[in-house]
């Protein structure tokens, strides 16, 4: 609840050109969330709270929410757990204006958590993927990746490509997908959001294998593309 106040509240834009969806879906009820969610909902014009019908993933809630009609020319992705820096949506949106080329504005993912042992280590970590190695990839290959939080699309593209539920790393193939029908997928440094780590080492293990799986899952079939890039 303190995210959707949170980008209710302190996000700089203005209130009638954006709106705050939050698309969820949950085996069970979680009351009073739901209830107070929907309540909020009525009192905030720019917010729209959305459970999505027999999903089981976030690829399942995105291609639902995308089969409506949303009637925006950006989208903007965020897992639950991030804040988003009050001025990231404006300057991403900014970026897609000023170069009709870029179809995804891919931001940076700060670690907040920092009180955790393990968790400061990932946000050095972090910093590193975010600062570095992605920029640097970037640079020597052109061509960026959408890491499933804080990205930012162009709303046709994303609802041509919707998000493969089959797969462990939706992100990475929907990345894959835009690069092999040659959209333009960019990093930039200030669009900032600050997320949370994991705090215990079975919790981190889950993530970093799910990644590793996912990673193998979609490289291999765009094997080609990635060598194709790679020696350009």
């Amino acid at each position: 609840m303190d995210r959707v106040h949170y980008a209710l509240d302190k996000i700089v834009y203005p209130v009638n050109k954006i709106r705050v969806n939050l698309v969820y879906n949950t085996p069970k009820s979680i009351e009073p969330l739901e209830t107070e969610l929907h309540d909020l909902a009525s009192r905030k014009a720019h917010l729209r709270v959305i459970k999505v019908p027999n999903s089981t993933s976030k690829a399942d809630n995105l291609n639902y929410w995308l089969s409506l009609n949303i009637r925006s020319d950006v989208v903007a992705i965020y897992d639950a757990d991030h804040y988003t820096h009050p001025y990231g949506p404006r300057w991403a949106v900014e970026r897609l204006m000023q170069n009709g080329t870029i179809d995804v504005v891919q931001g940076r993912c700060v670690i907040f958590n920092t009180k955790s042992w393990l968790a400061s280590i990932i946000a050095v970590e972090f910093d590193k993927i975010y600062a570095v190695s992605h920029i640097g990839r970037a640079r020597l290959t052109n061509f960026g990746l959408f890491t499933g939080s804080n990205g930012y699309w162009r709303t046709n593209l994303l609802r041509d490509l919707k998000m493969d539920g089959t797969v462990l790393t939706e992100d990475i193939d929907s990345s894959f997908r835009a690069l092999a029908i040659g959209r333009n997928i960019v990093h930039d440094l200030n669009v900032v959001s600050y997320e949370l780590a994991p705090t215990d080492i079975p919790a981190m293990w889950k993530q970093r294998l799910r990644w590793a799986q996912g990673w193998a899952q979609v490289s291999k079939p765009f094997k080609q593309l990635q060598r194709a890039m790679t020696d350009d």
